[in-house]
């Protein structure tokens, strides 16, 4: 990204300001309260509009909620959700118990309200919970069922129906639904009419009632009509029903981008949803329903059906709009290898045509393949990251990690995340808007990955004092990535910087360093339609890739797949620099280091650890090597280091490995060198004046869980902080003073010497 310094930086930094959201990342400078804003919404409209951030929680799958607002605005949302380009005023948010297997999830609060203002973001969570299993009636009890089918409304509104009944029983769908469990007795079923972008649908019958009885289910229907629906032109008279024929000219699966040629694979067992553009030979007033029927081996596995999103069958496919197709949401469990669809429009001829016999997709009447794809769960450590300089941490907990999620659950290809937030690591460094300290930081955080043998990403989750400047940084193609903790901009930093450890490049948009030179949509855009399952609105092609600097971001079709694939392969960790790691502890050597944009190495002190082995796969145009007091070779291992995803300063590479080098070994070791690209440094192991200076080493308490550490860091330039009961390692501690996060009363040092493998001394308060 631009470094600051440069002639044409002001003005990325004006545009910055103004252009929200864009994702900040690999030294990109940023506004934390970027939000993800509708496609087509222009700079004028932004001025004038406000946010609703909707984070939902609790429950393992789609939420069910409803948010309603001024001049009739109605949207039906299943997860946490930005809400863009709202008008002023008081917006109610109103959820719905969800079935979820076997077990029930109840909302709180059930009905909230929520006031949004002018260029203001407001906030509203719903907490589900799974209820209680509900004891067995009592024999005098019994029990059937309600079966609400709710038609006629576009695929993003809601109805508004209320279920009334014995025993108090009161319930609001938005959609079609069946009851279960109810008491015998009579129901009553009430709809109000909906009013949204000029346009009122009211419902038929406006109330009715069904008698319940044991064992068996009742049905209701209610139908919502488009009353102010305008005449049809006269210049341009429907064609007869003798005339009028309607056909599907295409269909797709998709979970966050997709193109009509299906060239996006989907990611197994995650929820999607089917879009069918069904058309007609000329201008009409039909409203068909659409069915689809999903198969695998053959065997059918669920019918599910769309009501028309339009008035009308339009002549041709517009992926532009929800509502000029049929969208039908397909369940996670349904989406999975093997998967096959066919769909039918006006499945049940309700439509006079000049042909019922080529309503179905594919015309063979053979159901259509899917590319479902398995990918591994995500493995993610989040390291709560402590400047000691500062006394900052990063603000990122068990119970806000899912908000730092939410962008990588939505747009990249994941299904399963296993995300556990570590404790805290102080570094020496500070991290600042200009991009300093922020390369020595994610050195830090590979080597401690590789030092307590971690698998999975390391993302490490910093606060910063500046609300422009650097953002994140990851590793191209390694398991290693940094980001700021201000949300709800850090959820798209962290998808960011896990697309660069996906091996992922930059998009060329925003002025980007090392931008991808196969990337294939001219400007960094997205090059397909996005479909925001949470919301139902699509997302315009020229959206910008979210590796890129510009906005309003989505993903690309390229990214997708790309990420796809890397994930996919056997030897993604780690992509430039592919590492060995085996399973058995053992006493080895952690050694690590960096080369700066200027070329300078860096080659840190090597520490003993009992860790598993982490070795180069295969060489490389670099070569670290230990030696002992002769100049023999003890060990050399040949590598290539990653590259930092660009620094304001330019490219960096780091390589973090632990060799194993018995206790003896090490003892007979004198130097470590570094050679590659013309260079060379050396750091030699350190003797018996390192012991002195770790033994005389003082902690002292720096208020709650906290303790500050001073040592002689002429004689020990850098110390390994540990927890003396888990061995977890708390600092690579720099400097000679340090105040690290711990309740402990002593602390465990490790530092890197010759004749004893590691100086491994408590320190008593």
């Amino acid at each position: 990204m631009t470094h600051p310094s440069q002639p044409h930086a002001p003005v990325f930094r004006a545009w910055l300001l103004l252009a929200l959201p864009i994702i900040a990342a690999c030294g990109d400078t940023a506004d934390p309260a970027s939000r993800i804003i509708a496609p087509g919404t222009t700079a004028e409209a932004r001025a004038r509009s406000g946010t609703l951030r909707l984070v939902v929680n609790g429950v393992p799958g789609d939420a069910a909620i409803a948010v309603s607002g001024p001049s009739g605005y109605t949207v039906r949302v299943t997860a946490s959700a930005s809400l863009t380009g709202l008008a002023n005023g008081t917006y109610t948010v109103s959820a719905e118990r969800v079935n979820i297997g076997d077990a029930t999830y109840s909302p709180t609060p059930a009905s909230q309200q929520v006031s949004v203002s002018k260029n203001g973001t407001a906030q509203s969570t719903v907490s589900y919970s799974a209820d209680a299993a509900p004891a067995p009636p009592p024999p005098s009890v019994t029990s059937g069922s309600l079966a609400v089918t709710v038609s006629g409304l576009p695929g993003d509104i809601a109805g508004a129906v209320s279920v009334t009944g014995a025993n108090g029983y009161s319930v609001q769908l938005g959609a079609s639904r069946t009851l279960s469990d109810l008491a015998t007795g009579t129901y009553t079923v009430s709809a109000s009419d909906i009013s949204r972008d000029g346009v009122t649908y009211t419902p038929s019958p406006a109330a009715q009632a069904a008698s319940v009885t044991e064992g068996t289910t009742a049905s209701v229907a209610v139908t919502f009509n488009r009353v102010d629906a305008p005449a049809p032109p006269t210049a341009s008279p429907p064609p007869s029903t003798s005339s009028l024929n309607l056909q599907i000219a295409g269909m797709y699966l998709t979970q966050s981008v997709q193109a009509l040629d299906g060239r996006v694979p989907l990611v197994a067992g995650r929820s999607a949803v089917l879009r069918v553009f069904a058309v007609a030979n000329g201008s009409n007033g039909a409203q068909p329903t659409v069915r689809a029927r999903f198969y695998r081996s053959g065997i059918l596995q669920s019918t599910l059906t769309a009501n028309a999103g339009a008035g009308s069958v339009p002549t041709g496919i517009n992926e532009s709009s929800a509502s000029a197709s049929w969208n039908v949401q397909v369940p996670a469990s349904l989406v999975q290898p093997g998967l096959t669809v066919v769909a039918d429009v006006d499945p049940d001829n309700s439509v006079p045509e000049s042909n019922e016999s080529d309503n179905q997709y594919p015309a063979s009447g053979t159901p259509a393949g899917i590319d479902v794809r398995a990918v591994p769960t995500l493995g993610l450590t989040l390291v709560p990251l402590v400047q000691s300089p500062t006394g900052q941490q990063g603000g990122v907990s068990e119970g806000n990690k899912e908000e730092f999620l939410a962008t990588t659950r939505q747009l990249l290809p994941v299904a399963g995340i296993n995300a556990t937030v570590r404790a805290p690591y102080t570094t020496s460094y500070a991290l600042s808007s200009d991009g300093s300290g922020w390369g020595e930081v994610i050195s830090e955080l590979w080597a401690l990955r590789a030092a307590e043998g971690g698998t999975g990403t390391y993302y490490g989750v910093a606060r910063t004092n500046y609300m422009s400047g650097v953002a994140g940084i990851g590793y191209i193609g390694a398991p290693t990535a940094l980001g700021w903790d201000f949300l709800p901009s850090a959820s798209s930093v962290m998808a960011h910087e896990l697309g660069h450890t996906w091996g992922r490049e930059h998009a060329p948009c925003g002025g980007v360093a090392g931008a991808d030179a196969s990337y294939p949509h001219a400007g960094g855009t997205i090059g397909a339609y996005g479909f925001n399952l949470a919301t139902g609105q699509v997302v315009s092609s020229e959206s910008k890739d979210l590796m890129g600097y510009c906005g309003p971001q989505w993903v690309s079709d390229y990214t997708f797949r790309g990420i796809m694939d890397f994930r996919r392969s056997s030897g993604a960790m780690i992509a430039s620099a592919m590492v060995t790691s085996v399973a058995v502890e053992q006493p080895a050597l952690l050694v690590w280091g960096r080369i700066t944009a200027s070329g300078e190495m860096v080659l840190e002190p090597a520490v003993a650890v009992d860790a598993r082995p982490v070795l180069p796969e295969r060489a490389g145009r670099y070569t670290v090597q230990g030696v002992d007091a002769n100049g023999t070779s003890m060990f050399s291992l040949s590598f290539d280091p990653v590259t930092l995803a660009d620094t304001p300063a330019g490219t960096e590479k780091a390589f973090a490995f632990v060799v194993p080098v018995s206790a003896a070994a090490q003892s007979a070791l004198s130097s470590i060198q570094l050679r590659g690209n013309g260079r060379e440094t050396r750091t030699a192991m350190g003797g018996a004046d390192v012991q002195a200076a770790v033994d005389a080493a003082s902690l002292q308490g720096a208020g709650t869980g906290r303790a500050r550490l001073r040592w002689n860091a002429d004689k020990a330039p850098l110390v390994v902080v540990r927890d003396p009961e888990t061995g977890r390692v708390l600092s690579f501690a720099r400097g000679g003073d340090v105040t690290v996060r711990t309740s402990r009363s002593e602390l465990s040092l490790d530092a890197p010497r010759a004749r004893v493998r590691g100086a491994r001394v408590r320190v008593g308060r």
